[in-house]
């Protein structure tokens, strides 16, 4: 940790842990034995090499930066493109053979927090070692905020330190990453990586399982091509057996259902051959127990013998047609055998040659071995030899015998069984990919037991695993975490999966089947909540990277001076952390990131604390007091909240001493800075026909209102009414583009707002601005939208924001009279002005900087629709 005493809080250098030599161990990754592997066993590779690096880390650490640039590097030399997060704990999970408690202290090691696992219940419901079938997504909300964001990561980071659930922890960011907001870039990019949410986070706009997330490696058995199927063992269907090829690519499924097929065929062809082993030892026999048998005889009966038919053997003229039909396959497409059981003999034995089969070709060849040689007289007559005869049929028959040996255990091989299965009975590999949905993995199940899950690499299908009957038709396949919102409509949560974990501070629509943990507060941001449940458990193990010296220093310190009471009690708690507790731990970087994370989080989403209660100030004080203990490695108070006394302005005033707090400030000024920048950047890109940023945050409430927000700076004003009108058209043109397509979405309001500067707000001065913020509105002309802006004006005339407030209407384009009519019978009475030659919207105007919360003063009064 580098030298930051005496410093602001803004100031401080966190210093992350890296895996040393990382071009030494990535020189590997380029040699050519690596090179020929498929693409999972590339990743099974690195992602050893990963946990090898982190195995050697001591604690405490987090290695969360390491991680990511590990993996960042393993996807800028194209090693593995698309390794990310999930790769390695999907490695970590199915193919590291770690015991629960190894895992759980490699993932400990990562999110730089190591805790018993029973802990985490303050989060999710995981009592009594209660692991989730699946896997676990943590979301944040459509269209996200930083709170969400923040929340997310951190609920995250916890479900995958303490493994909830048995498949992937996912950590959901749904459409995109917003790259509107500021803090997203020093809170996250700059610390970790440009590519860090496309390393750690999916940006899915509906939860829902896919092949990826049912994979199971139990009782898989893979198979080559030259293993025999007699040592294939089902175990009564538990078995998942699957035929890879040498570089292990994906040949096909060897089901208990597919044993009987192939053994009905090859005993159809065995039978023949038994019954041409005994045509030929009788038919030797016979001739050779001759008083005189001449060379001629002996080649006759070779021709005879090897001119047979095979559907002349007595067996086969028994056959059904059917049967004759899967035998006659069987030889010509996967023995390559022409003319398939009108074959004779000798095609047959040329055809097994052809496929590597060669000993039965050899008794023809000793058998005209025996006609050639000396126990034929000069006149080609036998010799008078029986004991030399007899040994000489012996010794066909033994090689026959040996050659059906041979044959039947190619016959007996999984090569052959899949070409049986293939192409006599026609049963072609059914698999799914990792990104098959849970409703085509059903449908392609049918009866079979198992499903093999296949990944294309190199146009060639790699086998990552298989998915069990019993696993995809459960009810619930998975689980899932929301942070700042408890509904599932927000991120179209499958019905397949259960939400297990809230943590919200909005209104509430969730109905489950089972327990959760669920935390829902009237704070104003989500990460008040989150940050509270943090620091719970940090008081527990944390010792806020002070060393046993340091506590024991300050403890002296402390006995001769009077100090605050909250200062020692915390002292006395990390005493007890250290004498008690010797294998758990938190990681002071983690500890101060993430406190970091929530202090952003909760200024951004109150506004720089203008909207905020008594409960979110004291989260909020305990965060900085322990931030800046850390960073001074000693129990220090730099905000309290002693002495305001506890009424109705008590959050205003708590609000009003700390953000005049030099380390506050420090940290806020930095924020806002870019804020300001950003904006004006915004608006130059909105007036060239790229507006996605500045109305980027904007949101769908109620089904059917969308409300966006801007917030402006003083500073900002003056470029903002240069380009408004032309803000104003694009904004109208997105509008009108969307209800095309969304007819149900028709009331349309965004609210341009002014917020204080970070000077302003240190110096507790209270601005009076020249302008007016403007809320903007819009509808299509349709009935079912006069009804909707109606109900909406009804209930709005109500917010707290207009109370005492100095408002204006102005409507600006053809349609002023309905809008004058339906404001007129349904909102305040204020001055209106219409102006026809302008866009058809009504922009009311209000004081600036009073009104500047969406979830506050707008949302509550859109009305839910009428059933």
């Amino acid at each position: 940790m580098p030298k930051n005493k005496g410093k602001n809080l803004g100031d401080y250098k966190l210093a992350f842990q890296k895996f040393s030599n990382l071009g030494a161990l990535f020189r590997q990754f380029k040699q050519k034995s690596f090179l020929q592997l498929n693409l999972l066993e590339r990743s099974k590779r690195i992602s050893q090499v990963l946990l090898d690096q982190i195995v050697k880390t001591k604690t405490p650490c987090f290695l969360l930066y390491a991680v990511v640039e590990f993996i960042e590097k393993v996807r800028q030399e194209k090693i593995v493109e698309k390794y990310s997060m999930t790769y390695f704990e999907f490695w970590l999970n199915q193919f590291s053979k770690l015991s629960k408690k190894d895992q759980l202290l490699i993932r400990g090691k990562i999110v730089g927090k190591y805790l018993p696992r029973e802990e985490y219940q303050v989060l999710f419901p995981i009592g009594m070692q209660k692991e989730y079938p699946g896997p676990h997504f943590v979301s944040a909300h459509a269209s996200p905020d930083l709170d969400t964001i923040v929340a997310s990561f951190w609920g995250w980071v916890d479900a995958f330190a303490c493994k909830v659930g048995t498949g992937l922890h996912v950590w959901n960011i749904p459409g995109e990453v917003p790259t509107s907001i500021v803090e997203l870039d020093f809170l996250f990019t700059q610390i970790f990586s440009k590519h860090f949410f496309k390393i750690t986070a999916k940006t899915r706009t509906a939860l829902a399982v896919t092949g990826v997330d049912l994979i199971s490696q139990h009782n898989v058995i893979s198979k080559k091509k030259t293993d025999s199927t007699i040592d294939v063992d089902h175990e009564r269907h538990q078995n998942a057996v699957v035929m890879l090829d040498e570089n292990g690519y994906f040949l096909g499924d060897w089901r208990t259902s597919d044993v009987e097929g192939m053994l009905q065929v090859i005993t159809l062809l065995n039978s023949c051959l038994r019954a041409f082993e005994n045509m030929l030892q009788v038919k030797l026999i016979t001739l050779f127990a001759r008083k005189q048998v001449t060379k001629k005889d002996l080649e006759q009966l070779i021709e005879q013998i090897f001119s047979f038919r095979i559907e002349e053997a007595n067996p086969a003229r028994e056959f059904t047609e059917k049967q004759k039909s899967y035998l006659s396959r069987y030889l010509q497409k996967v023995l390559k055998v022409k003319g398939g059981v009108h074959a004779t003999f000798f095609v047959f034995a040329q055809s097994l040659k052809k496929v590597g089969a060669k000993e039965f070709l050899k008794v023809k060849d000793m058998l005209k071995a025996i006609a050639d040689s000396k126990l034929f007289g000069k006149n080609k007559v036998i010799v008078e030899n029986r004991p030399l005869i007899f040994r000489q049929v012996e010794m066909v028959i033994e090689t026959l015998q040996k050659a059906l040996l041979s044959i039947r255990k190619y016959f007996d091989s999984m090569k052959v069984a899949m070409e049986i299965k293939e192409k006599v009975f026609e049963h072609y590999p059914q698999y799914v990919t990792l990104r098959t949905d849970i409703e085509e993995i059903r449908s392609k199940m049918q009866n079979y037991q198992h499903l093999s899950v296949v990944k294309e690499h190199q146009n060639k299908p790699v086998h990552y695993g298989v998915i069990y009957a019993k696993d995809c038709l459960s009810d619930m396949l998975g689980t899932v975490s929301v942070r700042d919102f408890s509904n599932r409509e927000e991120v179209g949560i499958s019905s397949f999966l259960q939400i297990i974990s809230v943590i919200d501070h909005h209104k509430s629509n969730l109905q489950t089947t089972i327990p959760t943990q669920t935390t829902i507060m009237d704070t104003q941001s989500a990460n008040v909540l989150v940050a509270k449940k943090a620091m719970h458990l940090n008081t527990r193990y944390s010792l806020e990277g002070a060393t046993s010296k340091d506590l024991l220093r300050q403890s002296k310190i402390l006995e001769k001076k009077t100090t605050s009471i909250r200062i020692k009690k915390r002292l006395l708690d990390k005493l007890h952390i250290l004498q008690n507790e010797k294998e758990h731990w938190v990681c002071p970087e983690r500890e101060f990131l993430e406190y970091m994370h929530f202090i952003y989080a909760i200024l951004d989403d109150t506004d720089l604390l203008t909207k905020v209660s008594f409960k979110d100030m004291e989260v909020v004080a305990d965060i900085l007091n322990r931030m800046k203990s850390i960073q001074e490695k000693k129990q220090v108070e730099i905000v309290h909240l002693d002495g305001i006394k506890k009424d109705e302005e008590f959050a205003k005033k708590a609000a009003s001493r700390i953000l005049q707090n030099q380390d506050v400030y420090s940290l806020y000024k930095k924020v806002y800075a870019k804020k300001e920048e950003a904006f004006e950047k915004n608006i130059l890109q909105c007036v060239k026909n790229k507006p996605d940023n500045f109305f980027e945050d904007t949101k769908l409430l109620n089904k059917y209102a969308k409300v966006g927000q801007t917030k402006m700076f003083a500073k900002n004003i003056k470029l903002y009414l240069k380009y408004r009108e032309t803000i104003q058209k694009i904004w109208y043109q997105t509008c009108k583009g969307y209800v095309e397509d969304h007819a149900d979405v028709n009331v349309y309001l965004h609210m341009v707002s002014t917020i204080r500067s970070a000077d302003d707000v240190f110096k507790g001065q209270m601005v009076k601005y020249q302008h007016q913020d403007e809320l903007w509105i819009w509808i299509p002309d349709t009935e079912q939208a006069y009804v909707h802006l109606k109900r909406f004006l009804n209930a709005f005339k109500y917010s707290p924001g207009l109370v005492d407030n100095v408002l204006s209407l102005e409507f600006l384009g053809g349609n002023a009279k309905i809008l004058v009519q339906l404001f007129k019978e349904s909102f305040l009475k204020v001055p209106m002005k219409v102006n026809k030659n302008g866009l058809p919207i009504a922009v009311l105007r209000f004081r600036a900087g009073s009104m500047n919360s969406r979830k506050a003063m707008i949302a509550p009064f859109i009305p839910s629709l009428v059933s």
